[in-house]
Formats: structure tokens, C-alpha cells, sequence
């Protein structure tokens, strides 16, 4: 599978956008978790352009953090919860007025 790009480039974290990926663009299909990642990092980067003052009250959690969320189970919660801590450990998601999870259901052709 070939990459067209990483978005953002040049930065650590960034989005790799394939031709498998480019494929969901095209008919009736729905979008999968790297596009909808960089949907999102492209709203928040223009959000910020437009009203700096806004951004500082909303935070963008990733595509990919709810469907680990969603693993966390009972009977493994501390090494469950461990796993996914790191996604909020260098913000304060309380600061924020506003909090966005991008939540999709996946769909297998399987």
C-alpha cells in the first residue's frame, strides 16, 4: 500500500494517508479512522486561524483514542487503563470548555 502523505508532515504524531485510504473517498463509503484524523486536524488548524481565543477552550482527542477507550474492560482495568492514560496525560481536559471525541462504528466487508 503506497502513502501519499503524513500529515502533519515534519512533525512527531503525524497522520500516514494511503491509496487504500484515498479509496474510501471515493463512492459510497464511510470515512475510516486516518482520514477522519486529518479531517480533524484540518478544521482544528483553521478553527485556530479564525478565533485563537476559541481554540484555547477545546481540545481534539485523535480518531484512535474511543476505540481504545472502548476496549478498557473490568476484569483488565488498571493494565486497560494504563494503556490509554497517556492520551490525556499532557493536557488538563478539565481547562477545556469544550472536548471533541470523534466516535465512528467500523464497518468489515468480511
Amino acid at each position: 500500500d503506497l502513502r501519499i502523505l503524513i500529515y502533519p508532515w515534519l512533525t512527531k504524531g503525524g497522520t500516514d494517508i494511503s491509496n487504500d485510504n484515498l479509496d474510501w473517498l471515493h463512492g459510497k463509503h464511510f470515512l475510516n479512522d486516518n482520514l477522519i484524523s486529518v479531517g480533524l486536524m484540518l478544521v482544528r488548524k483553521w478553527l485556530a486561524r479564525k478565533n485563537e481565543g476559541f481554540m484555547n477552550n477545546v481540545y481534539f482527542f485523535s480518531s484512535f483514542w474511543f476505540p481504545k477507550l472502548q476496549k478498557v474492560s473490568n476484569t483488565c482495568f488498571k493494565r486497560d487503563y494504563t494503556n490509554i492514560q497517556h492520551w490525556t496525560s499532557k493536557i488538563d481536559i478539565f481547562a477545556h470548555k469544550y472536548l471533541i471525541v470523534p466516535i465512528h462504528k467500523e464497518y468489515s466487508l468480511s
